[in-house]
């Protein structure tokens, strides 16, 4: 079988589209870095937060200091609890009477 012997004109061609492959990796590239970039500027977007409304009316109210402490003598499903004890996470007191 005759071996073909690639002269420069071939060599030209096979550079060039060397040349335009690497153009486009490159391109490539460049667009999944831009996408992952928007893709984490959304995420930072949709983190939960502060709305611009909250923000103003949490600045409209005034300290009241901190909560005293709930000194019941009977509770009701848990033990006794301190706010001390809850302090950092969300709480939902309810308070009710009957008679």
């Amino acid at each position: 079988m005759p071996q073909t012997i690639p002269t420069q004109s071939d060599q030209g061609i096979q550079s060039d589209q060397d040349a335009k492959v690497e153009a486009i990796q490159t391109r490539v590239a460049e667009e999944r870095a831009q996408q992952a970039q928007q893709a984490s500027e959304q995420e930072v977007a949709m983190a939960p937060g502060p709305t611009a409304e909250q923000l103003e009316l949490l600045a409209k109210l005034r300290p009241q200091g901190e909560a005293p402490e709930l000194l019941n003598e009977i509770w009701l499903n848990s033990e006794p609890l301190k706010l001390a004890d809850l302090r950092g996470n969300v709480v939902l007191v309810e308070f009710w009477t009957y008679g």
